[in-house]
This record gives C-alpha cells, sequence and structure tokens, in this order.
C-alpha cells in the first residue's frame, strides 16, 4: 500500500497547489500527472530495496505532509495503511526537530550558504504543521534535503544512538532515503511547477552531493537550480507589478547571489564554464539587516564578501582558464586583486580575535573558509607556471634571465602552496573544528 500511497500524493500534488508562488507550466495536465507517478514508483521502490521499514510507534512530519497533500480521507482503511507504510520510510517528530536543530543552529552550511531564509522556514512548516494548508510537495522535498543535509555533519553520540533508536534502519538509511527521495522529485520530475522552494532544494541538493564527493551530481544540480531561477526572473530585481513584500525580495536575491557564488565556484573546483554572466544580471547586492538576533549582520556581510570574491572568480576564468594559458603579466594584475581584496575585508575577518571567535564561532569558520578559497585560487592560477621545460644551459643572455624568473615563479608557487598546508594542519589543531 506505500507504493500506491505514494502515486495519488505526487498525482494531487500537481492540483493542489501549496502556499508558495509558482510559476505555471504550458502542457496537459495528464501527462504531467502520467510523468510524476513513474517518478514516485521509483523513488519509493528505491527508498524500499535500501533496508527492510522499520516501525515507528509516532507519525513524522514528512508523512503527515505528504498525507496532508492527498487531503479528506485521512480515516479510511486504505489511507491509514499507506501512512504507515510512509512512517516506516521517514524520521519521526522527534528525529525531525533535532535535525531542524542541528542544522539551523549548529551545522557549518547556513554559515556558508544563504538560501533559506529561518522565519520563512519555520513559518511554512508551523503553518503546514497544523494543517491549515497543504503543503507543496517542493516544501516537502526542501525538508527532507534539510534533514539529510544535517544527517551528514550530526556527530554521533550516545545520545544521538539513543534517538535514532526508533528508526529501525539506522541513520545511514535514513540519510539515504531522504536523499533519494527528495532527488527523485526535484531533478527527475519535471513536471512540478518552477518555486522558490524547488530553488532552494536544489542548491541544497547540490551542496549534499559536493560534500558526499559526487561532483557530477554537483554539477548537474547546480545548473538545474540556475536555470530554474532563471525560469522564475530571479536574475533581475523584482518589479512593482509583482506585489511582493521587501522580506520576500529580499530572499530572492540572496538566492540568487547564492547561487552566483555556488557557480563560479564550480569553476575553479571542475574547471567548467560560469553559467551566469554578469552583464545578465539586473538585481541589487542582498541588504544586511540588523534587526532581530535571527539576522546578525557581522554574519551576513559573509554573503557580500563571498558575491566579491567571486566576481574576481571570474576575472580568473576568463584570463586564466577559458580559452589560453595565464602570462606573468595576468598573473599579476589578478595576485594584485586580490591583495585588494584582502585589504578591503573587514577587521574581524582578517584577523578574528578570541572575544569574536567566542561570541560568534561562524565569523572564525567563515574567515578560515575564505582563506582557504583565496590559497586555492592562488594555488590554481601558479600551477601551470610548475610545468614550465627548462632552457638549455648553452642559451643566449636573454633566456638565462628567463630562466630565473622561472625558477623564481617555481619558488614563488611553492611558497603559496605551503600557506594553505600549514594552514591546514592549523584548522585541524583547533577546537572548534574538531567538535
Amino acid at each position: 500500500m506505500g507504493l500506491e500511497a505514494l502515486l495519488h500524493l505526487v498525482q494531487a500534488s500537481n492540483a493542489v497547489p501549496g502556499p508558495a508562488a509558482h510559476l505555471a507550466l504550458t502542457g496537459p495536465a495528464p501527462d504531467r500527472n502520467s510523468h510524476a507517478v513513474h517518478v514516485a514508483a521509483a523513488a519509493l521502490s528505491q527508498l524500499s530495496q535500501q533496508a527492510t521499514p522499520g516501525t515507528s510507534s509516532t507519525n513524522g512530519p514528512v508523512a503527515e505532509f505528504l498525507q496532508q497533500i492527498r487531503g479528506g480521507n485521512s480515516h479510511s482503511s486504505s489511507d491509514s495503511s499507506g501512512l504507515t507504510d510512509l512512517r516506516s520510510h521517514f524520521p519521526n517528530h522527534a528525529i525531525t526537530g533535532h535535525l531542524l536543530y542541528h542544522f539551523f543552529e549548529h551545522s557549518s552550511i547556513p554559515w556558508l550558504w544563504s538560501m533559506i531564509h529561518k522565519p520563512v522556514f519555520d513559518s511554512y512548516y508551523v503553518t503546514f504543521s497544523s494543517g491549515q494548508h497543504p503543503p507543496s510537495f517542493d516544501f516537502i522535498a526542501l525538508l527532507a534535503m534539510v534533514c539529510a543535509s544535517s544527517l551528514q555533519f550530526l556527530p554521533k553520540t550516545p545520545a544521538d544512538q539513543a534517538l535514532f533508536s526508533d528508526y529501525g534502519p539506522g541513520r545511514d538509511v535514513l540519510k539515504r532515503r531522504l536523499y533519494e527521495f527528495s532527488r527523485s522529485i526535484l531533478v527527475f520530475n519535471h513536471s512540478l511547477s518552477p518555486s522558490l522552494e524547488h530553488v532552494q532544494a536544489l542548491i541544497l541538493l547540490a551542496i549534499y552531493q559536493l560534500n558526499e564527493g559526487s561532483l557530477t551530481g554537483y554539477y548537474n544540480s547546480s545548473a538545474a537550480s540556475i536555470r530554474m531561477a532563471q525560469s522564475l526572473w530571479m536574475n533581475q530585481d523584482v518589479l512593482p507589478s509583482w506585489n511582493l513584500n521587501p522580506l520576500e525580495v529580499d530572499v530572492r536575491r540572496k538566492v540568487w547571489w547564492t547561487l552566483f557564488i555556488l557557480d563560479r565556484q564550480q569553476c575553479l573546483i571542475l574547471r567548467r564554464p560560469y553559467i551566469i554572466h554578469e552583464n545578465h544580471c539586473d538585481i541589487t547586492l542582498p541588504q544586511i539587516d540588523e534587526r532581530g538576533p535571527q539576522q546578525d549582520p557581522m554574519e551576513q556581510v559573509f554573503l557580500l564578501l563571498q558575491i566579491r570574491w567571486s566576481k574576481l572568480i571570474s576575472k580568473m576564468w576568463d584570463n586564466c582558464f577559458a580559452m589560453y594559458s595565464p602570462t606573468y603579466r595576468d598573473i599579476f594584475h589578478i595576485e594584485e586583486d586580490i591583495k585588494r581584496f584582502e585589504l578591503d575585508l573587514p577587521s574581524s575577518f582578517r584577523l578574528p580575535t578570541l572575544q569574536v571567535a567566542t561570541d560568534h564561532p561562524c565569523v572564525l569558520f567563515q574567515n578560515r573558509t575564505l582563506t582557504l578559497q583565496i590559497y586555492h585560487s592562488r594555488v590554481l592560477i601558479l600551477r601551470p607556471f610548475l610545468l614550465i621545460r627548462q632552457v638549455d644551459k648553452d642559451s643566449n643572455s636573454g633566456d638565462e634571465m628567463l630562466v630565473k624568473l622561472h625558477i623564481h615563479a617555481r619558488y614563488v608557487c611553492l611558497m603559496i602552496w605551503q600557506d594553505p598546508s600549514s594552514s591546514f594542519h592549523l584548522h585541524r589543531s583547533t577546537k572548534f573544528l574538531e567538535q
């Protein structure tokens, strides 16, 4: 009954819109529903093969949200049986609440990526949990990806083992099930209309795949999120006729600039051309919100710094990796830009004090992440000069000077490499990063 239940859920999700704004797609509804049915069948079949389902004494939010989409018939015997099967695949309320708390309060993902606004996410979660509105399928996929991402970095402790004792197959199986469920809905189901939650979930899916070492999945998911965001006109500022409130406008901006950062980082990681061109972006930078503890302005500065750094990565790609190998002149110009960027960093990011590290641990983590990104880029642009072949000893004086320049360039490359290497060992010895 679990397979039939999920098939009906996906069919219903195409007919019942969630509270989020969606962009309508053209095409006959029966075709979309038929495709969604096949996607859902593959999703649950894959989940069922991963492990023998365990029993759960209580419902979980994901299972309840899926049941809400069906609507109305929660007391029938067939629906109750379907919900029981869904319970065995998804976490209960206690596990889900713990994973959400760990993701937003202790995980490093929100410190580095600003695609999810916690108050908005909490508002949707509470609204859907109350049963007043049926949730969108995109939000369910986003919720599942948040839980799966939280499981990536959740420490294994005795308390953790006691918490997951209610989930028979174990936390590793749960992480795979949440990931496979979200991936099937986000990547393979083309019948769902584009939405902000879908874009957010795709970004989180790409980051998850990068952390798992799936570079192909990371590249494909990030590209899909960018294309969907462009279909929602997120690459330009909101028009007054759209009637969006300031919070919605700011969230859209943060999501788009997060995509811009993600796109530039894959250039250096995968050596692939970037997708977003700056002359196609007509959107204002995110505003720093100084209101309330939920949005610490010191923590938000990192997003603006990452945007500036990503624009510098664009220049590195165009001059060093796109068509031709870099020259010494190119390297000198880029090095000047990097030094200017470093000098413009706020004092808290250049030399974070012990007080800043204590009061704002995320700033210390962001500082070291940005430092490693800068060193990594320097290593990449200098690496070709390590491979320059030697010039014969009996060459003329001009070539002799060139040989000395090449030797000096290799020496500089090795010195640059030693900096991130020593910094890496410093990170490993820091108690904060070992926790």
